[in-house]
């Protein structure tokens, strides 16, 4: 399982209260566990204030590959990712461009944006 966290946050989210997060929760299920820090956050830096830069694309199209790649090779069998916000958005923008496969996605506060069901025309064009 790889757990990804929101924006604003970093891996340690997934354990908290300290020792009893949804980390240990579910490696206690038995699960194998990876978690990661998107570019910027915790200890994947530099953050944008020291001069880090990159895009949303690149935690899409680069970034969540490689950790899928990784977690496949530390894991046993199938994947899936439980993503926060951020973490959960970034895996199904990569899911719809064909960059990653998993197993399943668990999508916890994700803002998923699909052009059907934007009602206006001019924010659907300017968004496409």
């Amino acid at each position: 399982m790889l757990l990804l966290h929101a924006m604003m946050v970093d891996a340690r989210t997934f354990d908290r209260p300290a020792g009893r997060g949804l980390q240990q929760t579910l490696r206690g299920a038995g699960l194998d566990v990876v978690v990661a820090d998107f570019r910027g956050h915790g200890d994947s830096g530099p953050g944008a204030a020291e001069g880090g830069t990159w895009s949303y694309e690149d935690l899409v199209l680069r970034d969540l590959p490689a950790l899928v790649a990784a977690a496949r090779r530390w894991g046993r069998g199938r994947l899936g990712v439980v993503g926060h916000s951020l973490g959960g958005h970034v895996t199904a923008a990569a899911l719809a461009a064909g960059a990653v496969h998993v197993d399943a996605l668990v999508c916890l506060a994700a803002n998923v944006w699909l052009a059907a069901s934007e009602p206006s025309l001019r924010v659907r064009a300017a968004k496409a």
